[in-house]
């Protein structure tokens, strides 16, 4: 494997490399999966594992072990044949940073994994098995450690009850985002969450800047914002907006204001923002288009409007599934 360029210096790949580590899982080299991690890894400066790549190797090789080796078979329950593969990708995606432990129910890890998971359909199953793992961890940890006092752990029956969305819609969906890297489905779900939450009854569909559309935690395991919002528009999940208008709704108000006043746009600082983002339009339409002109613009596509809202449901109520797979669903391996 070639050096993994780093977004500067936090162990941020600066690039989606999922479709690598896929065929690298399918041909069952581990060395190469190893390398992966512990290149991420050591491109941290001050991690500590000194200089020979021999020894840093030795000491991520059981992460990749533990996920390549794990029964996920036993908790996650799909007719899609190519779901386990997309699940063992992106927790390889995770290694570098992720030690797969009680401690990821803490994190962002959970809601990853569940954006890039919406491609498929999937049920769970052995929750009570890996909830009583995570009770055993919470006890263990609130010994020394108040955070845990009180940590809400989900019912094993409801998770287990969770039926992902099955429209007509929601399989097109789905195909869609499966054709996707693994960075970019967490880049879609991502700018749909932002298009979704500035969209109301009231207003008109919302368009934004996708390259700026991006967490920190997608980007974290493995995504290039302007490469992927170019792939999401690609893709037809995004499409590019035909009214200029749609994507000033989705710009702050403050911004609205700016915008408005440097190019003298009769407007008022405290109409809303719908109404500063249609006179702006109507007016000045040119300024629009000129403030569109320096991104990957897009708006989710209207065929995937309702979808998508079901979609970052089904995210919400599966990210707990996620936190005790990812916590608890994979076993301690012994170092090779």
């Amino acid at each position: 494997m070639r050096s993994t360029p780093n977004e500067g210096s936090s162990c941020v790949p600066c690039r989606d490399f999922s479709p690598w580590l896929r065929e690298r899982l399918r041909e069952g080299d581990r060395d190469a999966l190893i390398e992966y991690v512990w290149r991420v890894r050591a491109a941290n400066p001050g991690v500590g594992f000194g200089d020979d790549p021999k020894v840093i190797a030795r000491i991520f090789a059981p992460q990749v072990h533990r996920v390549v080796d794990a029964p996920l078979e036993q908790y996650i329950i799909t007719s899609d044949p190519i779901a386990l593969e997309d699940l063992r990708t992106a927790l390889l995606m995770l290694a570098p940073l992720d030690g797969f432990s009680g401690f990821t129910m803490a994190q962002k890890v959970p809601r990853y994994l569940a954006a890039v998971m919406l491609a498929r359909a999937v049920r769970f199953h052995g929750a009570a098995e890996l909830r009583d793992r995570a009770a055993a961890f919470v006890a263990d940890m609130v010994k020394d450690t108040p955070f845990w006092e009180n940590w809400p752990l989900p019912d094993p029956a409801a998770l287990e009850s969770l039926t992902p969305p099955s429209d007509e819609e929601d399989g097109t969906l789905r195909a869609s985002l499966a054709a996707l890297p693994l960075g970019a489905r967490a880049h879609a779900m991502d700018a749909s969450a932002i298009a979704v939450r500035n969209t109301s009854s009231e207003t008109a569909p919302v368009a934004i800047a996708l390259e700026q559309a991006t967490t920190y935690v997608t980007r974290q395991h493995g995504c290039d914002p302007d490469e992927s919002a170019a792939v999401l528009l690609e893709s037809g999940t995004f499409v590019q907006p035909e009214d200029p208008a749609a994507y000033l709704r989705g710009l702050a108000q403050r911004e609205l204001v700016e915008l408005g006043v440097v190019h003298a746009v009769p407007i008022k600082k405290s109409w809303a923002k719908a109404k500063l983002a249609t006179t702006i339009a109507a007016i000045a339409p040119d300024i629009a288009r000129a403030a569109m002109s320096a991104h990957q613009v897009g708006m989710v596509a209207p065929r995937f409007a309702t979808a998508t809202v079901r979609a970052l449901a089904w995210l919400d109520a599966t990210t707990p599934a996620w936190s005790f797979v990812a916590g608890f669903a994979i076993p301690h391996s012994h170092v090779r």
